[in-house]
């Protein structure tokens, strides 16, 4: 990974992001962690800039989300068939992944193109009015203070 200067994870697999932060690199790097919530109906999305990704940051922002995502869905029966995104059954329709794709690739270019160097976290969500879908709206932003 050494001549890579973006590094993009999508895993949804804390090991994946632990192990990643066990690498020292020579170069900085652009770290993205994205991921999707039950139904898609959030979007996260970690990036931070630095020869080590940071994962005491990564989940100081994350938990209190995987906390509401877990209150959201605690009707729902874990694990499940089809718990990640690629999966053929996870319950979310195509369009919904897609509507989360393209703001995730929004925020990969911007995170490529600023060299933020805090760790920051954005999460987007599906508005709606009733049954009357509005759109996607950054809901949360926030970056990580040592």
């Amino acid at each position: 990974m050494q001549s890579y200067s973006v590094i993009l994870d999508c895993t949804g697999e804390d090991q994946a992001l632990y192990n990643m932060s066990q690498l020292t690199f020579e170069e900085p790097k652009t770290f993205l962690s994205i991921s999707l919530g039950y139904q898609a109906r959030r979007l996260f999305v970690f990036y931070t800039n630095g020869i080590e990704f940071n994962h005491t940051a990564f989940i100081k922002l994350m938990q209190p989300w995987l906390a509401k995502e877990k209150g959201d869905t605690k009707h729902i029966e874990f694990p499940r068939e089809g718990i990640g995104c690629w999966h053929p059954v996870f319950p979310a329709r195509a369009d919904d992944i897609w509507l989360m794709v393209s703001s995730a690739f929004k925020t990969i270019e911007r995170a490529i193109l600023t060299k933020n160097i805090k760790p920051t976290i954005l999460v987007y969500e599906q508005q709606w009015k009733g049954d009357l879908f509005k759109g996607v709206s950054l809901v949360h932003q926030e970056e990580y203070n040592e």
